[in-house]
């Protein structure tokens, strides 16, 4: 639904609610907040081992 949302804000030349629309529909699809959680506990997971060698 967001995307058709998106896709009407792109005919109509509003690309500030195209981008917008887009991110708030990957946010919500089933990929879109599992994916950011990865990449935050792999970046978190990092962080503590490049201080582990300190």
């Amino acid at each position: 639904m967001v995307v058709l949302g998106s896709i009407a804000a792109l005919i109509q030349k509003d690309m500030t609610t195209f981008i917008q629309a887009l991110i708030i529909a990957f946010l919500i699809s089933p990929y879109g907040l599992p994916k950011i959680a990865l990449w935050v506990t792999a970046y978190i997971e990092f962080a503590r081992d490049r201080l582990k060698e300190i």
